[in-house]
């Protein structure tokens, strides 16, 4: 892991913990920032292979980093870790983090923090309200592979599909 990566993901659990201390045990309204970012979050789960051409192949590749560490946090941690990651960075930050460097450490930071009841029930009611495992399952489906062999020549091909 490079130094700019785990300096990511301290950055990163670092705003984590901000967000959760926000959180009491009483579930409270979410502020207008809080739902702004949430809006933000639900239209990049819903993009889709026609939304995604509009865009500059930069940008297509920054939502779809971005997109995916989410649903790994999502799929990964849960619905509490997923939505404390929505409030602590805007998507040109969360593409700049690696799943594979910091699941784990978010996952270690989780089971060692306090997990506010109201943190839980908000982010519960929300993801379930915007049916986020849905669209999670969606975006994994628009990733697949694709195995194809040819017996008679011994010939093994293995595509991988992303859009």
């Amino acid at each position: 892991m490079s130094s700019s990566s785990t300096k990511n993901i301290e950055r990163l659990i670092e705003q984590l913990e901000k967000e959760r201390a926000s959180f009491e045990e009483e579930a409270c309204p979410l502020l207008s920032w809080q739902i702004d970012s949430f809006a933000s979050c639900y239209d990049l789960l819903r993009e889709n292979a026609e939304s995604l051409e509009k865009r500059s192949k930069q940008r297509r590749s920054e939502r779809l980093r971005a997109r995916n560490f989410l649903v790994d946090v999502f799929l990964a941690i849960g619905p509490e870790v997923f939505l404390l990651c929505v409030f602590a960075a805007p998507i040109s930050k969360l593409e700049k983090i690696s799943s594979r460097d910091a699941i784990p450490k978010l996952r270690t930071w989780w089971k060692t923090t306090s997990n506010p009841h109201g943190l839980t029930v908000v982010a519960t009611e929300l993801c379930e309200a915007k049916s986020i495992r849905a669209l999670i399952s969606s975006c994994q489906k628009r990733k697949f592979s694709e195995i194809s062999t040819d017996a008679g020549k011994g010939v093994c091909s293995f595509k991988v599909w992303q859009y």
